[in-house]
C-alpha cells in the first residue's frame, strides 16, 4: 500500500516536470539554465523510481506476511 503523500508526491513531480519543459519550449528561461533544469528533473525522475521500488518491495513483504 502506497501512503497517501506519494501520490501527491507522483503526479506533482510530473507536473513540475511539464511545467519545466514548457518553460524551456518556449524559451522563458534563459538557455544557461536549461542544463540545470535537466539535471533537476533528471533527479526527480531518479528519487521516482527509487520510491516506487521502495513501496513494491515493502509492500511484497507485507503481503507474505
Amino acid at each position: 500500500m502506497l501512503p497517501p503523500w506519494y501520490k501527491y508526491f507522483n503526479y506533482g513531480s510530473i507536473a513540475v516536470i511539464a511545467v519545466m519543459l514548457l518553460l524551456m519550449v518556449t524559451n522563458s528561461v534563459p538557455a544557461e539554465l536549461f542544463k540545470s533544469m535537466l539535471f533537476f528533473a533528471i533527479g526527480i525522475l531518479v528519487l521516482r523510481v527509487l520510491f516506487r521500488i521502495y513501496f513494491v518491495v515493502k509492500s511484497k513483504k507485507m503481503k507474505e506476511e
